[in-house]
């Protein structure tokens, strides 16, 4: 956890205020509305330090209890499960499990990391050079 921590907030940025992932771009209901979540919560007025780094943590333990369910998880070094926490904090579960390819060579007794981090890829040049390279990188580490 602390790996994916230390290299969540360079790869994500730092934003207090809603925005769309895709552009940057902040997201708003002004003035029409209020863009809220939960209780009430006016993400209009952003987040604090606390609440982000609190929600950050929550939320990739969530991912991480998930994952320590799946056979071929708790034995992966930890650069690599920090990868594989990585792509389910942003893609979901579901995005992480659309890589079959690569987490049968995590299957494999020894894991073969080479080949896993072959698999790791998105067919977006741009995300793939800008992003996951990167993880490719941290898998085999």
């Amino acid at each position: 956890m602390q790996d994916f921590m230390s290299h969540i907030l360079t790869e994500e940025g730092y934003r207090k205020f809603a925005y769309n992932d895709a552009t940057g771009i902040r997201v708003t209901c002004r003035p029409i509305g209020n863009l809220s979540i939960g209780v009430g919560i006016n993400l209009e007025n952003g987040l604090d330090d606390a609440e982000i780094a609190w929600l950050t943590q929550h939320r990739a333990e969530l991912i991480e209890d998930v994952l320590m369910k799946y056979s071929w998880y708790p034995g992966l070094s930890v650069s690599c499960q920090s990868v594989l926490i990585d792509i389910a904090y942003n893609a979901g579960l579901g995005g992480l499990l659309h890589y079959p390819r690569m987490i049968s060579f995590l299957s494999q007794t020894p894991p073969d990391y080479a080949s896993a981090a072959g698999e790791c890829r998105t067919q977006d040049p741009k995300l793939d050079a800008q992003r996951y390279a990167g993880l490719r990188a941290r898998m085999v580490a």
